[in-house]
């Protein structure tokens, strides 16, 4: 979508399990893509990047604190840590 300046605007999407090998694949193709990406996990995924930002929580917390609007898409990658 663009603006009249131009301006790209990106999509928001969330990703939990993003520092897994699959977690972290699907956020660089998606950063790739021109979407913000905003990661949730326990361990960092190490990506660099101005259009992704990571929360060190788990799941539950992250919903229960972080309010955030406009989200495009959730992708739920995290595993059971009771395991």
């Amino acid at each position: 979508m663009q603006l009249k300046n131009s301006i790209t605007i990106r999509k928001k999407i969330i990703i939990t399990g993003a520092a897994g090998f699959v977690g972290r694949n699907v956020v660089q193709k998606l950063i790739k893509e021109n979407y913000f990406v905003i990661s949730v996990d326990m361990n960092d995924p190490k990506i660099k990047s101005k259009y992704h930002k990571f929360y060190k929580l788990t799941v539950k917390k992250f919903f229960s604190k972080k309010k955030i609007k406009n989200i495009y898409a959730i992708l739920h990658l995290a595993s059971d840590p009771r395991n």
